[in-house]
């Protein structure tokens, strides 16, 4: 059985919400996940090849996903 870009999308989402905002603590959630998939959107076709932005939901900070290693980073302020 193949799996689809839902199934992937979903196994990704389930994937960032094991990870801990690096700023407070707390596990990401779907709020946080969503937030990354707008960001997406709204930004350069070019942005797919860097890490993935998420924003926490309990302390709004964003951080750096790195989806191959699944690192979490923290952005640097002068970027955001």
């Amino acid at each position: 059985m193949t799996k689809s870009r839902e199934d992937d999308g979903l196994s990704f989402r389930d994937r960032v919400k094991q990870l801990r905002c690096p700023h407070c603590c707390e596990a990401f959630t779907d709020s946080a996940v969503d937030w990354g998939d707008e960001w997406l959107a709204n930004d350069s076709p070019f942005a797919r090849d860097g890490p993935f932005k998420a924003q926490c939901e309990a302390c709004l900070l964003h951080a750096f996903v790195n989806y191959f290693d699944w690192t979490v980073s923290t952005t640097h302020p002068h970027c955001e």
